[in-house]
């Protein structure tokens, strides 16, 4: 179950620890012990240089990942155009492709056959 709060609304929900974090949310000053307690955890994680330095890498790799899934897909796609007898300028321009790197996929079924 997934709850959904409009932090600007806080004055309508009834419990003031949940109060109390909706305001921290919203940008104001903590108000009980709870929040409090978020807002040092949360100044604690800002100034972590190895958190950023972690969270930097994950970032980075994440990126590299998605990159690198991109162009997989594009040269799974390109082969199976190629099989299909499509013109590989046509693959290149609709994948978005180097048409070197298509002529050069082609290249590679022709010496597998």
């Amino acid at each position: 179950m997934k709850y959904f709060f409009i932090a600007d609304n806080y004055d309508k929900i009834l419990d003031e620890r949940q109060k109390a974090f909706l305001k921290l949310l919203i940008g104001q000053k903590a108000s009980d012990d709870f929040s409090r307690k978020i807002e040092l955890l949360t100044e604690d994680a800002k100034h972590n240089t190895q958190w950023k330095r972690q969270y930097m890498e994950w970032e980075r790799q994440r990126t590299y990942d998605f990159e690198n899934g991109k162009e997989a897909k594009a040269k799974e796609a390109a082969i199976a155009f190629l099989k299909e007898g499509d013109s590989p300028e046509k693959i290149a321009r609709c994948l978005n492709m180097p048409i070197e790197d298509v002529l050069s996929l082609k290249q590679e079924l022709s010496n597998e056959d």
